[in-house]
């Protein structure tokens, strides 16, 4: 088998140190054996850390790409994750949101209107909704949510994931393309002229 560069030599080399070891001085070679495996473990773990980190840094660098506001939640309801966009729309930095209940950051009364909605993700149940909630000098916000519990490996819920797209401008087009509808629709039934439709074809 050929050598691969780069890999680690220590855990290759410990059995081979150890049979000359155990042939000159056994005891001595029983405590190289085990410091031998104690270094190997030490050097595994190290590995597993930065790899762990690694995919924390990649997961948060696409959460924070997203315009969509992410938030993770303990089972107590308090924060333990929250992505760019969601610390900025709290006008906040996401370490201000660690550790604090939803509550704390939303305020009591919006708090009171979502409740609900996280109490049944809490019990395991996939929640979307609407919702508006008053934001200060920005006024009304009208709301798209989801809230997804996380299950561990005994279908336990351990959190809940909970994402959050502002779709204030999509409420304001949609009321003001109806108030133009009803706004024609009055100059027709109180309009003095005679107003006809005219296909494409010019029938009437």
């Amino acid at each position: 088998m050929g050598w691969a560069r780069g890999m680690p030599i220590q855990p290759i080399l410990a059995p081979i140190c150890f049979f000359q070891a155990k042939e000159q001085n056994p005891m001595k070679a029983d405590f190289s054996m085990g410091t031998a495996y104690r270094e190997q473990q030490n050097m595994a773990e190290h590995v597993i850390d930065e790899h762990v980190e690694q995919v924390a840094k990649q997961l948060r660098a696409i959460a924070d790409a997203t315009t969509a506001l992410i938030a993770y939640l303990d089972t107590d309801q308090r924060y333990t994750f929250v992505n760019s966009a969601y610390a900025r729309w709290r006008g906040r930095s996401p370490e201000e949101f660690i550790g604090r209940r939803v509550p704390e950051i939303t305020g009591e009364s919006a708090y009171e209107q979502i409740r609900p909605h996280l109490e049944s993700a809490m019990l395991g149940h996939t929640v979307t909704f609407e919702t508006t909630i008053p934001f200060g000098e920005a006024g009304i916000r009208y709301l798209a949510a989801s809230c997804v519990p996380d299950l561990d490996d005994h279908g336990r819920v351990s959190g809940v994931v909970i994402t959050i797209n502002d779709i204030t401008k999509q409420k304001e087009a949609e009321a003001d393309l109806r108030r133009k509808e009803k706004e024609l629709r009055d100059f027709i039934e109180n309009s003095n002229v005679a107003l006809h439709w005219v296909g494409p074809d010019g029938n009437i």
